[in-house]
């Protein structure tokens, strides 16, 4: 795996033990600083991982950030706001040959689903009470186990693609600390 200049091992380690800390600290807040670097991780290292597979976290990490201002009970332009950022309707860009017309469809058809169901809930919402406690059970701690799941596995294929880390770089790194 190339690194660009000053985000070498070390720093893409800290990087990820950073992120896994936010993931398993449920902090979503931070989630698009995890989703950016997962998005790093790709441009630098598209193999890493399958694409259906980054893009499962990448958009269920964003969707867990757009349902958690509907839960808190954010005004809706600031829920939508958030909807149109994080799933814009251009969609991504692809750039990997390894990717499938199915791979494409499917990760397509669960963006859309999942904008719909906002946007709908946003423009009638009828039965709210219902509806916000069916989000709160699809993207609850189900779901963010699921996310966890994902997030180490593709940390494990980032700690493969690294180096090695020799004795000395370790006692060196703990004795800079």
């Amino acid at each position: 795996m190339a690194t660009p200049p000053g985000a070498g091992p070390a720093a893409l380690r800290f990087v990820a033990a950073a992120s896994w800390q936010v993931i398993r600290g449920r902090c979503v807040e931070h989630f698009p600083r995890v989703v950016e670097f997962l998005r790093y991780l790709r441009a630098a290292a598209p193999g890493l991982v399958r694409y259906r597979h980054h893009e499962r976290l990448c958009m269920g990490l964003k969707a867990k950030l757009v349902v958690d201002l509907i839960l808190q009970g954010r005004p809706w332009a600031q829920v939508l706001n958030a909807l149109h950022h994080h799933f814009p309707e251009s969609g991504p860009v692809v750039r990997d040959p390894k990717i499938t017309k199915q791979d494409l469809r499917k990760i397509s058809e669960a963006q859309e689903t999942f904008c719909q169901q906002v946007k709908q809930l946003a423009e009638a919402p009828v039965d709210l009470a219902s509806k916000l406690q069916e989000l709160e059970q699809e993207y609850g701690e189900t779901f963010m186990a699921a996310m966890e799941k994902l997030f180490f596995e593709y940390l494990c294929q980032l700690e493969k693609a690294l180096p090695t880390l020799q004795a000395q770089q370790v006692l060196l790194g703990v004795l800079c600390y």
